[in-house]
């Protein structure tokens, strides 16, 4: 009787839990913000110049990654100069067929994470089965390597080892030279860890709101479609956001000529829109006629004598973090052309060796120079400083080449087994 009875109660429960709104509006909302965790529609709108820098392409995958669960043994950092190569190469590892567009650039190459054809070669050549988290950013300098470091070190995740890319350009950025007005500072600065919510005695509000925007992604990220949402409705309408844009707007007309209407300059979006264009991929590599050496010029010159030292500051420091937490660095000297170093003062690039060859030594940590193994033509590079599939390769079978026959760093790395770390979220209450 009890077996006949069971299929009815059970019937008559799914019928129930079918026909009950509360339950219905609870799954279509889990439903929904699954959708939006995958979708991210506010980075659609990226090309429009209103959306805020938890939507920027550059910096983007930071948090999820300092988020996950997982604890990769080696950590691989460093700029684009880092990043660029680990796609090709894993394009090539795949046979992907790669691509050369805008598109590509800004949603796939500025939000990768992996290099496996790097983790393969480590394999091959150490006999260690290692996974490599790839956290290189773009456009990024020295100081934004050390906080990539703090921040993923604070969530209670520790590496094996630690891979760093670096060049000239990470210590002399004419463009960047405020280590505290960068992409990824803005994104990683008030990046919290869950033992850090009650540590720091957060009121009974903030807690909450800290919970709602953990379960619920619009509800984090709702400042930023209130930004989007304000921004646009201003676009459109033609009236400003608020006092302060008013004034700048007042400003922007007295500028300009009196056949400029005010409204056309208000209204003038970024001329961005090629990131959202993905019906007509390139594949085929433009011939490099190292077309970025004039914004290389503007990056270099006049040499900045102050950043250089700012920035080599943050050398110091980042080799200083990793060596308490007992994790070896492996520097690695990314090439450049020789006409991109051409641009650079003879005393500035003693000086960067001299430099990075003293931290090293300071702080126990291995330098690998490619140069000195391989000679790199145009040919292996996308511009003046972004190696294509030919020359990552042939870098980062060096790197691992060096990492596997070095018994000394082996050992250093195996003392230090990679924990599952805690849940870092961003704090978005402050």
């Amino acid at each position: 009787m009890t077996n006949g009875t069971t299929p009815g109660k059970l019937k008559r429960l799914a019928t129930t839990i079918a026909g009950s709104t509360t339950i219905l509006m609870i799954g279509m909302f889990i439903a929904a913000e699954a959708i939006i965790k995958e979708v991210k529609p506010l980075r659609l709108f990226n090309h429009t110049g209103l959306t805020t820098i938890n939507q920027n392409f550059l910096v983007a995958k930071l948090p999820p990654c300092m988020s996950a669960h997982e604890n990769p043994q080696v950590l691989l950092l460093g700029s684009s100069l880092v990043l660029v190569p680990s796609v090709r190469c894993d394009d090539d590892f795949y046979k992907r067929k790669t691509r050369y567009d805008r598109w590509y650039y800004r949603n796939v190459i500025d939000e990768y994470t992996k290099a496996d054809f790097f983790q393969n070669e480590l394999a091959r050549q150490s006999g260690k089965q290692r996974n490599v988290l790839d956290l290189a950013v773009a456009a990024s300098i020295m100081s934004d390597q050390y906080l990539i470091l703090k921040k993923y070190l604070d969530s209670g995740k520790s590496p094996e080892m630690i891979v760093l890319g670096i060049a000239p350009r990470d210590f002399l950025d004419n463009l960047r030279q405020d280590p505290e007005k960068t992409p990824t500072y803005s994104i990683l600065a008030d990046l919290t860890c869950i033992k850090d919510l009650f540590e720091q005695k957060r009121s009974k509000e903030s807690i909450t709101n800290f919970a709602l925007g953990y379960f619920s992604d619009v509800y984090k990220n709702r400042g930023d479609y209130k930004t989007f949402l304000t921004g646009y409705t201003a676009r459109v309408t033609g009236h400003p956001v608020d006092l302060y844009n008013a004034t700048k707007e007042m400003e922007k007309a007295a500028a300009a000529t009196a056949s400029v209407p005010t409204a056309d300059l208000i209204a003038e979006p970024k001329n961005d829109s090629g990131v959202l264009d993905n019906s007509k991929p390139i594949y085929e590599a433009r011939k490099n006629n190292l077309f970025d050496l004039k914004e290389y010029r503007r990056i270099y010159l006049p040499v900045n004598n102050q950043v250089f030292k700012t920035q080599m500051s943050y050398l110091d420091k980042f080799l200083a973090l990793a060596q308490s937490h007992a994790i070896p660095v492996v520097l690695v000297e990314m090439p450049v052309t020789n006409e991109n170093l051409a641009l650079l003062p003879d005393d500035i690039k003693a000086r960067f060796e001299k430099k990075v060859e003293m931290l090293a030594t300071k702080y126990d940590a291995k330098v690998v120079k490619p140069l000195e193994k391989h000679r790199f033509t145009t040919e292996d590079f996308e511009d003046s400083v972004h190696l294509n599939g030919k020359g990552g390769t042939r870098v980062f079978s060096y790197v691992a080449e060096e990492i596997g026959k070095d018994r000394e760093l082996a050992a250093r790395s195996m003392k230090n087994k990679t924990t599952v770390g805690s849940l870092p979220i961003r704090w978005p209450f402050q």
